[in-house]
């Protein structure tokens, strides 16, 4: 179990409002890809708030960072940026796990989704 906050596209956000009144998951519905020019800065800026590659696959690449020993880990997907504290971290390394995600996600196509919360941040 972890503390969880995603990044989606904007369209996906959209298209889940559309069916909410269906009780339908995030999961269920089709994801929209993220902007590639979108991605690119995330990227660019992701390194200089001290995240480090930690792995590259050809589904995602993921970054760590930590809070003292509480490692923040990034996975960049094509459709989805997740921002993961494990279950044991601390709450200072929630918080900033959090305000990264918000601060790194303020492009006019993403949104931000905190998984305990249920809430969105446009």
């Amino acid at each position: 179990m972890s503390y969880d906050v995603s990044i989606f596209h904007k369209d996906t956000y959209s298209a889940w409002i559309e069916k909410t009144d269906q009780a339908v998951e995030l999961d269920e519905i089709q994801h929209v890809l993220l902007e590639s020019n979108d991605v690119e800065q995330f990227l660019q800026r992701l390194v200089k708030y001290k995240y480090q590659l930690e792995q590259q696959t050809p589904e995602y690449q993921e970054f760590v960072r930590y809070i003292g020993k509480t490692p923040i880990s990034v996975r960049v997907f094509v459709t989805e940026i997740g921002f993961s504290v494990p279950h044991w971290g601390n709450d200072e390394a929630i918080f900033e796990a959090l305000q990264d995600a918000s601060e790194l996600s303020d492009s006019d196509t993403l949104v931000l989704y905190d998984c305990q919360t249920g809430e969105w941040t446009l």
